[in-house]
């Protein structure tokens, strides 16, 4: 039993399997600072902010469970590999797992396989 006020553990829920159609970009400047933001310099923006340690999010082109932004990782739940930087800020098609820890929706995708639509 926990003591009041101590933190629990969010839940873990698999949503399967998906193809989505978005944009690879950082958490930060596509939410703000750079919106909206297109080409060259918005690639340019979004790399170093992801090199920088930013997270970097999905923006899909259409509503997943009501938000266009999640969370992006690898298939094997680790941070996404630096190859990563060659796909931002092109819309792609990616295939995936979709799971909601706690609040937030993460992709899991090897960005590699990405293809442009």
């Amino acid at each position: 039993r926990l003591a009041p006020g101590e933190p629990t553990m969010p839940v873990r829920e698999s949503l399967g399997t998906w193809r989505l159609t978005g944009e690879i970009c950082d958490g930060k400047c596509s939410l703000g600072v750079m919106r909206p933001g297109n080409k060259a310099v918005h690639k340019a923006c979004a790399n170093v902010c992801l090199i920088g340690g930013v997270p970097p999010i999905f923006i899909t082109t259409t509503p997943v469970f009501g938000t266009r932004y999640l969370l992006m990782g690898d298939p094997q739940n680790h941070a996404l590999p630096d190859a990563l930087r060659d796909y931002v800020a092109i819309t792609s098609r990616m295939d995936g797992t979709l799971e909601r820890i706690g609040d937030a929706l993460i992709f899991r995708t090897d960005v590699t396989r990405a293809a442009v639509p």
